[in-house]
């Protein structure tokens, strides 16, 4: 006998906190939004008020301490550290066990599954609902992660308004492709002569030298104390 599992697209729904109405976690919280914003505690939010009516909790507790933790709205969930520097290292030090990234990144098996699809990017969901965007890129001995949502270019653009500097009256410098966007954002750009080729297809200037041969260096001195620009 042959049994065939049809994928559903159901969605659990959920009540209300504040009327009868069921519906899926997204639509909750669009519905608490239009109907119920005048009941929504202070400091709290719509999107906060469903992920406490759906894991039944009002307060997120840290898992070293288990002291409370704040909100992310943009997480979607309450942080999972509470902001101790003593819990953030107990912390490093249990991933660090967890993973053996060290172990691994020196296992030849390993290496070759990385190199075989350098990029990756995705959504991790926690248990509790809350999600992450995330982009990250392997490299032989490097394995690098960040926020889906930003990048060095748009840090560059904070840093020049926190500082008050035109971001064309910026310059920057970079040598690999996690370096694409602040090449491509600064005012002036200067790729290493040993960057990578996507870096240097954006970039205002290339090195004469590598960075193993003071690149950066050279630059500054033969261009910017010269005021070549």
């Amino acid at each position: 006998m042959q049994i065939v599992l049809e994928k559903t697209n159901y969605q659990k729904k959920y009540k209300c906190p504040y009327c009868d109405k069921r519906d899926t976690r997204q639509n909750l919280v669009s519905h608490i939004a239009d109907d119920h914003e005048d009941m929504i505690p202070k400091d709290y939010t719509p999107l906060r008020v469903v992920f406490n009516t759906v894991n039944k909790k009002d307060h997120g507790n840290c898992i070293i301490c288990k002291g409370e933790t704040k909100w992310d709205e943009n997480k979607g969930r309450y942080d999972r550290l509470c902001g101790k520097k003593s819990c953030h290292d107990k912390y490093v030090k249990m991933a660090h066990a967890n993973t053996r990234i060290e172990e691994r990144m020196r296992d030849p098996e390993f290496q070759q599954k990385m190199l075989a699809g350098r990029s990756i990017s995705g959504e991790y969901k926690f248990s509790d609902g809350g999600r992450v965007s995330y982009v990250g890129s392997y490299e032989k001995n490097l394995l690098e992660f960040m926020d889906k949502d930003t990048n060095k270019g748009s840090g560059l653009k904070i840093a020049c308004d926190i500082l008050g500097i035109p971001v064309k009256s910026s310059m920057a410098f970079g040598d690999t492709t996690n370096d694409y966007s602040l090449i491509e954002t600064a005012g002036i750009g200067v790729c290493m002569i040993n960057g990578t080729d996507d870096v240097k297809e954006v970039a205002d200037h290339i090195t004469k030298y590598t960075n193993n041969e003071d690149g950066f260096y050279h630059f500054i001195q033969e261009n910017v104390f010269k005021k070549t620009f």
